[in-house]
Order: structure tokens, then sequence, then C-alpha cells
């Protein structure tokens, strides 16, 4: 498979100098297909949108088990890692997540005051997977619990365990989140929604995290990295595209044991891609995966995805209260998703500036690396790029 990237080096590694700026443009592909997959169930066309998240699972286990990999090897503390690591992760992804579910008690959005404790403490993923509570525009929250999950656990097994374990861990986890869906499937079919459970997501985390994996550590060869990638696209591509047609051919339905192998499947391409974009295509899907416009989209993703679900709400409200339902219940439907899009970006943009980028300026007071003669030279340059 030839994916021309720019360079033969396996990717920098997320904490490294070197940019990776078609990341985000992958950030950005992402959300969107989340947000079509939202706003017009009735208009999939027989393509996976909702994989969106699955990209975003393997996005961030590589980009923050890189991190963490880096701050290992920067400090002679790794608890000093971990707090700091846990610092940093609070100051980019609390201020409004906890901004969006305040608002939604004032104003008891989707009658969320009975069950705001649950979304406070990251725990919608259960909620609904284990209670079959219908979360209305918090529903897309499971996949925030689900990543929260990911960041309180997996630095304390990434910075403390021996690197030697290190890899066989990881692949272990890759292993066992299939076999837990099967088991789901199989043992508890009375659980619908077991896709939300965090066991369930660890073969996207993990693959992600075994990129980071082959992009820090010098046991495996670039050639073998280049090599077992191109096994993950020549796999996953054409087994994705083989259930995936055999879902638009059964309108929908899958055997309940193939869709939980299907995620792993749509995993192993997301890999394929996310490992070349950290690298950089070539050509035009480099040019592509560069556009500006995609990495402005991308670098708000956070915020788009938190306030998506949300601004349906919010123009249903509105045109439920003047003399135009009908009139908006008329538009085509592609007017209906620009109306959508250009308020969320406005929502989004806005946050970025007023809250999200000034908050995120706190980030230098929890360097990964310190000064272990403090009248030593400066500290080692941060991170350049971050999970979100």
């Amino acid at each position: 498979m030839n994916t021309t990237p720019s360079a033969n080096a396996a990717p920098a590694a997320a904490s490294k100098e070197k940019r990776m700026p078609q990341l985000d443009a992958l950030r950005a592909f992402a959300v969107m297909g989340v947000m079509w997959f939202h706003w017009v169930p009735e208009y999939q066309f027989g393509l996976p949108w909702a994989s969106g998240v699955s990209l975003f699972f393997v996005l961030s286990g590589f980009l923050i088990t890189g991190i963490l990999f880096e701050a290992r090897s920067r400090t002679d503390s790794r608890w000093w890692s971990l707090r700091q690591f846990y610092a940093r992760r609070i100051i980019r992804i609390w201020p409004i997540f906890y901004l969006t579910i305040g608002v939604g008690v004032l104003l008891n959005v989707h009658h969320v005051r009975d069950v705001w404790g649950w979304h406070a403490a990251y725990l919608t993923n259960f909620l609904t997977a284990l209670k079959h509570y219908r979360a209305g525009p918090f529903q897309h929250f499971w996949s925030l619990a689900v990543e929260e999950q990911f960041y309180i656990c997996w630095p304390l097994i990434m910075l403390f365990i021996p690197r030697k374990r290190i890899l066989p861990f990881i692949v272990l986890t890759i292993i066992a989140s299939p076999i837990f869906r099967i088991y789901m499937v199989l043992q508890h079919p009375e659980i619908v929604f077991w896709h939300m459970l965090p066991f369930s997501c660890l073969d996207m985390l993990g693959i992600g995290a075994l990129l980071a994996y082959f992009a820090h550590f010098e046991t495996v060869s670039t050639a073998a990295a280049d090599r077992t990638v191109a096994i993950f696209g020549w796999v996953g591509i054409p087994l994705s595209i083989l259930i995936g047609g055999y879902r638009v051919l059964r309108h929908g339905e899958l055997p309940l044991v193939v869709d939980a192998l299907r995620s792993f499947a749509i995993s192993l391409c997301f890999a394929w891609l996310v490992y070349n974009a950290a690298k950089g295509f070539r050509g035009p899907l480099g040019r592509l995966l560069e556009n500006k416009w995609l990495a402005a989209i991308g670098k708000i993703s956070y915020g788009l995805y938190v306030y998506h679900l949300f601004v349906p709400v919010m123009v249903d409200y509105v045109f439920a209260h003047t003399s135009l339902p009908e009139k908006y219940a008329s538009h085509p439907v592609i007017l209906r998703v620009l109306m959508y899009a250009i308020i969320t970006w406005i929502i989004a943009g806005l946050s970025w500036v007023i809250i999200e980028r000034p908050v995120n300026s706190l980030k230098r007071f929890f360097p990964y690396a310190r000064k272990i003669n403090k009248a030593a030279a400066p500290m080692a340059p941060q991170p350049a790029v971050d999970a979100v």
C-alpha cells in the first residue's frame, strides 16, 4: 500500500518538536462526521459517519501515550510527570465541559437536573449503557467520559510499568477489547449500548498507543513499524468495506458478533491514516490535510464536539416560539445542516477565543520537564502537539 509519506522515518512522537499539522485536519473530519450523524440521521448514505468517534479515540491514544512516553524520559520523578499531566488535562478539558453542564442544569435542558451528577462525574457512558437512559443533547458525553476514564487510568500504567512490559500490555488491551465486546453481545444482550463501556473502546485507544510506541522506542525499527501499519491498512480497509457493504444490504442490521468486530476493523484503518498523517502525506491528500480551513476546524474541534448537539435544541426552541416553524420544518436538509454548522462554529470559535485559549495559557505553570538544578539552563522544550 503506497502511502507516499513525506519522510521515511517513523512519525515524530506527540511531544517532540516536530508539529503534525495534518492531524488537525483528521480532527476536523472526525467532528464533522459525528455532527452529520447526529444532525441528519435519516441521511447517512450507508457511510459510517459516527466512526469519527473512533478516529478521536485513535488520535487520543497516539497523542496521550506519546506525551506520557516523552514525560517519562524528561524528569527524575514520574509522580511529578503524573501530576503535571493531570493538571494539564484539567486545564484543557474541564472548563467548557462543566460550563456546558452548568448552563444545562440552570435551564434544565432535557431534565438534566435529575442526572447531572452522572455527567459531572464523567459517567455518562455508564448511565446510558447500564440504565438505558436517553441523555438527549448530552448523549455524546459518553465518549468524553470514556476519554476521561482513559486519562485517569492510562498514565498510571504508562508512567510506572517497566519498559519491557509496555508493548505486551498495549497489545493485550488491543486484543482484549474485541473479546470483551463479543462477550457482551453473547452473554449480556440486554446491555444495548455496550459499545459505550470503557473496555469496549480500548482497542481504538490501544492501537493509537501502539503507534506512539513505534515512534518513541528504538526496539521497533522504522521498517518494522511501516510494515505493521501497512498490514493494518491492508486488513482494516477491505474488511471495513465488506462489513459496511453487508450492513447496507441488510438495511443497517448486522449480526451482533460482526458488529462487535466492526469497530476493530475501522480502528485498523484509522491507525494507518493517523500514522501516515503524522509522518505527512504528500500530493493531493497532503495538501488537503494541510488546508488552513480544516486546520482551523480541527483546532476548535473539542468545542464543536461539546456544543454541537445543543444547537438543534436551541434552534428548535427559537422556531417553536416564533411564527416560522412550518417554514423551518420545510427547509431542505442541506440548509438546516448549514444553519446548525454556522451557529455551532460561531459558538465554538467564541469559546476558543474567550475561554479555552486563555485558560490553556495556564499550562505554562505545569511543564512536563523541571529544572533539577535551579540555576541550570532553561527547561527542555514542551510538547508541540497536545491531545485536544
